[in-house]
């Protein structure tokens, strides 16, 4: 990817949509980051968790991204507008 993520955050965790279209990666300031696969330009970006996100996944039919935060919460977001669809504490 061609733009540059702030040096004070390391990416902690890395995945493609299921059409190969967006990358979203997570990092230690508990973002999670959306990039262009094609052209490496941002698409978007949400404060998923408090601490670093130690793991990002698509759904299936891509319209879901699970994060795993270091604070035990897996949260499900929607897709396309980045909001919280459901937040699971007791894994």
């Amino acid at each position: 990817l061609v733009h540059r993520v702030p040096a004070r955050s390391w990416v902690t965790a890395l995945a493609f949509s299921p059409d190969g279209r967006t990358v979203a990666s997570g990092h230690d300031d508990g973002r999670v980051r959306f990039w262009d696969a094609a052209t490496g330009k941002p698409v978007g970006e949400i404060p998923a968790h408090p601490g670093p996100v130690s793991a990002v996944a698509y759904s299936p039919n891509g319209e879901f991204v699970a994060t795993a935060g270091e604070d035990r919460v897996v949260r499900v977001w929607d897709a396309d507008s980045h909001t919280v669809a459901h937040d699971l504490k007791s894994h």
